[in-house]
């Protein structure tokens, strides 16, 4: 015995709705990935960035101030100043500390340049 089942031609069929919800669902976990992708994750950024940037500048006054030593043949008593160093560092600019930090070049040449901010330190050779 088969059963069948007239439908009115005007009638939508009751199979429509739960298709609608299932593309409002997807258009809702698209929108949710889309979100996840745009937003930075700020739990994963590196927090050591400014450190490492000014131990870099750090690295290049020492070195800028070794090779004025070098050219100029001074000894490691003598006095090194900003302006002595200038003309050994690109574009002839001092560098400026990220985490806003003033660099110190100490007295002489043997002192190793250092940054008013604390755990930016060169380490030691």
């Amino acid at each position: 015995m088969v059963l069948a089942i007239r439908m009115n031609p005007n009638e939508r069929p009751s199979a429509s709705v739960p298709r609608s919800g299932a593309i409002v669902g997807v258009v809702c976990l698209l929108a949710l990935a889309v979100l996840l992708l745009v937003t930075p994750n700020v739990s994963n950024r590196p927090t050591h960035a400014p450190i490492s940037e000014c131990i870099n500048n750090l690295r290049h006054l020492d070195a800028a101030k070794e090779q004025w030593a070098l050219d100029n043949k001074k000894q490691g008593t003598n006095p090194v100043s900003f302006d002595d160093i200038k003309p050994y560092l690109w574009q002839g600019r001092l560098p400026k500390c990220p985490a806003g930090g003033t660099y110190n070049l100490l007295a002489t040449v043997s002192d190793a340049p250092t940054c008013s901010m604390p755990k930016h330190v060169l380490p030691s050779p």
